[in-house]
């Protein structure tokens, strides 16, 4: 028996059906890179003289290195994994707070549909009417 192949990470489908399908979604659509981007290093600061080494020195450094590392900007991989948790970013945040949603009071929904209730209620009576007629032309028959 064969063994199965390991899929990739690479898609079955076309790149630029994938950069539609995004469109259509509302998502960013992911550019080619053709070159790495340059990104500045900050400096570390120098290390003062270390007399002994201990078990706390190391756990604050590596505290230090981990909050370093938080600090950075999210990536693109960071911003999609948001939206698609439903993280609210600031512009979706200001849309909403701009154009507030307006709920409606039962009397507004009743003013609005009350054609359907009375639609409702007609279908209804109109179904009753015609098995009480159906009924009837049953017994006689």
């Amino acid at each position: 028996m064969s063994k199965r192949r390991k899929k990739g990470n690479t898609p079955n489908i076309p790149q630029a059906t994938l950069d539609r399908a995004r469109e259509q979604a509302g998502l960013p659509v992911e550019e080619p890179i053709d070159e790495a981007e340059e990104v500045e290093v900050e400096e570390a600061p120098k290390p003062r003289a270390a007399a002994a080494v201990s078990s706390k020195n190391k756990s604050a450094t590596r505290s230090a290195a981990s909050s370093r590392r938080s600090k950075k900007a999210p990536s693109a991989t960071q911003i999609d994994m948001r939206k698609r948790r439903g993280e609210l970013d600031t512009d979706t945040v200001e849309a909403a707070l701009a154009h507030p949603v307006r709920f409606p009071t039962e009397e507004d929904l009743h003013a609005e549909y009350g054609f359907v209730l009375r639609d409702l209620r007609n279908m209804f009576l109109l179904a009753g009417v015609l098995m009480v007629i159906m009924i009837a032309v049953a017994s006689f028959l």
